[in-house]
Protein backbone atom coordinates (compact mmCIF):
# COMPACT_ATOMS: atom_id res chain seq x y z
CA UNK A 1 0.00 0.00 0.00
CA UNK A 2 2.85 2.38 0.89
CA UNK A 3 4.58 1.64 -2.41
CA UNK A 4 1.39 2.43 -4.35
CA UNK A 5 0.88 5.68 -2.44
CA UNK A 6 4.50 6.78 -2.96
CA UNK A 7 4.35 5.88 -6.65
CA UNK A 8 1.06 7.81 -7.04
CA UNK A 9 2.57 10.88 -5.33
CA UNK A 10 5.68 10.75 -7.52
CA UNK A 11 3.64 10.43 -10.71
CA UNK A 12 1.31 13.25 -9.64
CA UNK A 13 4.30 15.48 -8.83
CA UNK A 14 5.90 14.76 -12.19
CA UNK A 15 2.65 15.40 -14.05
CA UNK A 16 2.19 18.74 -12.29
CA UNK A 17 5.76 19.85 -12.89
CA UNK A 18 5.64 18.91 -16.57
CA UNK A 19 2.41 20.86 -16.96
CA UNK A 20 4.15 24.07 -15.84
CA UNK A 21 6.90 23.91 -18.44
CA UNK A 22 6.38 25.51 -21.83
CA UNK A 23 8.76 26.43 -24.60
CA UNK A 24 8.84 27.54 -28.20
CA UNK A 25 11.40 26.35 -30.67
CA UNK A 26 11.76 28.88 -33.45
CA UNK A 27 11.56 27.49 -36.95
CA UNK A 28 9.43 24.39 -36.38
CA UNK A 29 6.19 26.02 -37.48
CA UNK A 30 6.03 27.80 -40.83
CA UNK A 31 6.27 31.59 -40.80
CA UNK A 32 2.97 33.43 -40.94
CA UNK A 33 3.89 35.91 -43.69
CA UNK A 34 1.45 38.24 -42.05
CA UNK A 35 0.81 41.88 -42.83
CA UNK A 36 1.15 43.86 -39.62
CA UNK A 37 -0.17 47.09 -41.11
CA UNK A 38 -0.88 49.05 -44.27
CA UNK A 39 -0.69 52.86 -44.23
CA UNK A 40 -1.20 55.61 -46.77
CA UNK A 41 1.22 58.46 -46.18
CA UNK A 42 3.05 61.33 -47.84
CA UNK A 43 6.53 59.82 -47.85
CA UNK A 44 8.91 57.26 -46.31
CA UNK A 45 12.42 57.37 -44.90
CA UNK A 46 14.92 54.71 -43.97
CA UNK A 47 15.67 53.95 -40.34
CA UNK A 48 17.79 51.03 -39.18
CA UNK A 49 17.64 49.28 -42.54
CA UNK A 50 13.83 49.42 -42.75
CA UNK A 51 11.49 51.93 -44.35
CA UNK A 52 9.33 54.04 -42.03
CA UNK A 53 6.13 55.89 -43.08
CA UNK A 54 6.00 59.67 -42.73
CA UNK A 55 2.87 61.78 -42.30
CA UNK A 56 0.29 58.97 -42.18
CA UNK A 57 -3.09 60.37 -43.16
CA UNK A 58 -6.25 59.78 -45.19
CA UNK A 59 -6.67 63.26 -46.74
CA UNK A 60 -4.43 64.34 -49.62
CA UNK A 61 -4.27 67.10 -52.23
CA UNK A 62 -3.14 66.90 -55.84
CA UNK A 63 -0.54 69.51 -54.88
CA UNK A 64 1.09 66.87 -52.61
CA UNK A 65 2.45 65.34 -55.81
CA UNK A 66 2.20 61.73 -54.69
CA UNK A 67 0.69 59.26 -52.25
CA UNK A 68 2.62 56.38 -50.73
CA UNK A 69 1.14 53.04 -49.64
CA UNK A 70 3.40 51.49 -47.00
CA UNK A 71 3.27 47.83 -45.93
CA UNK A 72 4.96 46.15 -42.96
CA UNK A 73 5.04 42.34 -42.85
CA UNK A 74 6.26 39.97 -40.15
CA UNK A 75 7.86 36.52 -40.29
CA UNK A 76 8.42 36.17 -44.03
CA UNK A 77 10.19 32.94 -44.99
CA UNK A 78 9.26 32.39 -48.62
CA UNK A 79 9.40 34.24 -51.90
CA UNK A 80 6.18 36.06 -52.68
CA UNK A 81 4.72 38.68 -54.97
CA UNK A 82 3.54 41.85 -53.29
CA UNK A 83 1.31 44.05 -55.42
CA UNK A 84 -0.52 47.35 -55.11
CA UNK A 85 -3.59 48.28 -57.16
CA UNK A 86 -4.58 51.94 -57.08
CA UNK A 87 -8.18 52.90 -57.95
CA UNK A 88 -9.51 56.42 -58.48
CA UNK A 89 -12.89 57.55 -57.16
CA UNK A 90 -14.72 56.34 -60.30
CA UNK A 91 -13.32 52.82 -59.77
CA UNK A 92 -10.86 52.95 -62.67
CA UNK A 93 -7.55 51.12 -62.08
CA UNK A 94 -4.76 53.68 -62.33
CA UNK A 95 -1.72 51.64 -61.39
CA UNK A 96 -0.92 47.96 -60.82
CA UNK A 97 2.61 47.57 -59.45
CA UNK A 98 4.25 44.28 -58.40
CA UNK A 99 7.49 43.39 -56.70
CA UNK A 100 9.10 40.15 -55.59
CA UNK A 101 9.78 39.93 -51.86
CA UNK A 102 12.42 37.64 -50.32
CA UNK A 103 13.75 36.04 -53.49
CA UNK A 104 16.52 34.49 -51.33
CA UNK A 105 13.83 32.52 -49.45
CA UNK A 106 15.40 33.24 -46.04
CA UNK A 107 13.51 33.86 -42.83
CA UNK A 108 13.02 37.60 -42.39
CA UNK A 109 11.53 38.81 -39.12
CA UNK A 110 10.36 42.14 -40.60
CA UNK A 111 9.86 43.31 -44.19
CA UNK A 112 8.82 46.83 -45.19
CA UNK A 113 7.82 47.85 -48.70
CA UNK A 114 5.99 50.69 -50.38
CA UNK A 115 4.63 51.93 -53.67
CA UNK A 116 4.12 55.50 -54.82
CA UNK A 117 1.30 56.88 -56.91
CA UNK A 118 2.87 59.95 -58.55
CA UNK A 119 0.23 62.26 -60.01
CA UNK A 120 2.55 63.60 -62.73
CA UNK A 121 2.95 60.05 -64.12
CA UNK A 122 -0.78 59.61 -64.76
CA UNK A 123 -2.17 59.88 -68.31
CA UNK A 124 -4.80 62.43 -67.33
CA UNK A 125 -5.69 64.37 -64.21
CA UNK A 126 -7.96 62.10 -62.21
CA UNK A 127 -11.10 63.18 -60.40
CA UNK A 128 -10.99 63.99 -56.71
CA UNK A 129 -13.02 62.10 -54.13
CA UNK A 130 -12.57 58.78 -52.33
CA UNK A 131 -9.81 56.60 -53.75
CA UNK A 132 -8.64 53.14 -52.78
CA UNK A 133 -5.40 51.18 -52.79
CA UNK A 134 -5.53 47.39 -52.46
CA UNK A 135 -2.52 45.30 -51.40
CA UNK A 136 -2.14 41.67 -52.46
CA UNK A 137 0.21 38.87 -51.35
CA UNK A 138 0.57 36.27 -54.11
CA UNK A 139 -2.69 37.45 -55.63
CA UNK A 140 -4.67 37.24 -52.39
CA UNK A 141 -6.06 40.48 -50.94
CA UNK A 142 -4.11 41.35 -47.78
CA UNK A 143 -5.95 44.61 -47.13
CA UNK A 144 -6.98 47.94 -48.61
CA UNK A 145 -7.15 51.57 -47.58
CA UNK A 146 -9.58 54.28 -48.60
CA UNK A 147 -8.37 57.86 -48.73
CA UNK A 148 -9.64 61.20 -50.06
CA UNK A 149 -8.05 63.52 -52.60
CA UNK A 150 -9.21 67.13 -52.97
Amino acid sequence: MKKTLVLALILTGLALSWGCVSFKIKGILPAENQVEYIYVCKDVRESGGLAVPLEIQFQFKFSDGKIVCFVKMLEVDEEMTLSWRWYESEGRLLRDHRITVNSAKRFMETVTAYDELVFADLEREPAGGEWRVAVFLDGVLAGSRVFAIN
